[in-house]
C-alpha cells in the first residue's frame, strides 16, 4: 500500500509541474501543445506495452518497473530540456503513468479472496489519493523556498524511484484457486 501512495504522490508532482518547468525553460505554445499529445498518445498504447507484463504480474513487480520507467522519464528533463529529450520523457512517462491502478488489481486479485477485492481496492485508493494531495503540496514548497521549478521535477523522480524500491519488496501472495 505504501509503494502504491509514493507512487500517486511522485507521478502527480511530475504533472503538476512539468508544463510550468517548460515554461521556464522557454518551452512555446507547439512544444507544449506536442508534449501533451505525445503523452496522450502513449497512454492511449499503454494496454498493449503493458498488457503482458501484467498478466505475469507477481507481488509488486509491475508496480516496481512502472514506477522505475516513470522515474527515469521524470529525471530526464533534470539534464537535457532540448525537444528530443523531452519527447523521451513524455512518451515514457504516458506509457507508464497509468499502469500502476492496473498493477495494483491484478496484485489485489491475486492476493486476496474475491470477497474481499472490494474493500482491498477501496484502501488501495484511499491511500493513493493522499499520496495525490501530499505529492504537489509538498513539491511546491520545495520550488517555493528554491525559486525553481528544477527542484520539484527531480524530487518527482526521486519519490518514484522509491515507490519503485517500496514496490520490488512486495512478495506475491497467491490464493489457491477455488476447488
Amino acid at each position: 500500500m505504501l509503494a502504491y501512495s509514493v507512487y500517486g504522490s511522485g507521478y502527480i508532482t511530475y504533472m503538476t509541474f512539468i508544463i510550468a518547468w517548460m515554461r521556464t525553460h522557454q518551452a512555446g505554445l507547439v512544444q507544449i501543445a506536442g508534449f501533451w499529445g505525445l503523452l496522450g498518445l502513449s497512454v492511449m498504447a499503454s494496454p498493449y506495452v503493458w498488457k503482458s507484463r501484467l498478466a505475469r504480474n507477481r507481488g509488486g513487480n509491475s508496480l516496481g518497473l512502472a514506477c522505475a520507467v516513470l522515474a527515469v522519464a521524470a529525471l530526464l528533463p533534470c539534464f537535457d530540456t532540448g525537444s528530443l529529450t523531452m519527447t523521451v520523457s513524455a512518451l515514457m512517462f504516458g506509457v507508464s503513468m497509468f499502469i500502476g491502478p492496473a498493477a495494483i488489481t491484478v496484485m489485489v486479485r491475486n492476493g486476496s479472496p474475491q470477497g474481499t477485492w472490494g474493500a482491498g481496492i477501496a484502501a488501495f485508493t484511499t491511500l493513493f489519493g493522499i499520496g495525490q494531495a501530499v505529492g504537489p503540496v509538498f513539491s511546491g514548497w520545495l520550488g517555493d523556498v528554491t525559486g525553481s521549478l528544477s527542484l520539484p521535477i527531480a524530487t518527482s523522480a526521486a519519490i518514484l524511484a522509491t515507490a519503485s524500491a517500496i514496490a520490488y519488496l512486495q512478495k506475491d501472495f497467491r490464493q489457491p484457486a477455488p476447488a
